[in-house]
C-alpha cells in the first residue's frame, strides 16, 4: 500500500513542505499508526523517556527479530530512507508501506 505523507502526520495548516526536522515535532496519524501496528504485528510506543536502566524495549542493541514496540522515531527513519530526501512534500511524497516487520527495521537503520 501506498502512502501520502499528509496521511502519516497531523500537518500544520498551511505548509506543504517539511524539513527532517519539522517531521519530528509533527504528530502521527492516529488511523496510520493503528495501520502499521496490524501490519508490523507491533505495538506503538508513544513515550519513549523510559526510567532506569531495565528496560530494553526500546534500546537499539535489541536485534530486530526481538523487538515488540516501534515508535515515531522509527516511523521518520523509514520515511527518510523511503524517499532519501531532505525536503518532503505532504501532498505528492509516497511512502510504500513495508510488507512486514523484517522490512521495517531494514529500512529503519539504513
Amino acid at each position: 500500500m501506498i502512502l501520502k505523507l499528509s496521511q502519516l502526520f497531523i500537518l500544520k495548516t498551511n505548509q506543504q513542505f517539511y524539513t527532517k526536522q519539522e517531521l519530528f515535532i509533527l504528530q502521527l496519524n492516529g488511523n496510520f499508526i493503528k495501520q502499521m501496528e496490524n501490519l508490523l504485528g507491533l505495538t506503538y510506543l508513544e513515550n519513549t523517556d523510559l526510567q532506569g536502566n531495565l528496560c530494553f524495549v526500546n534500546n537499539s542493541e535489541v536485534l530486530s527479530e526481538f523487538k515488540t514496540v516501534f515508535t515515531k522515531k522509527d516511523i521518520i527513519r523509514y520515511v527518510i530512507s523511503s524517499l532519501n530526501k531532505t525536503i518532503f512534500d505532504s501532498e505528492k511524497d509516497e511512502i510504500q508501506l513495508p510488507i512486514n516487520a523484517h522490512n521495517f527495521w531494514e529500512k529503519v537503520k539504513n
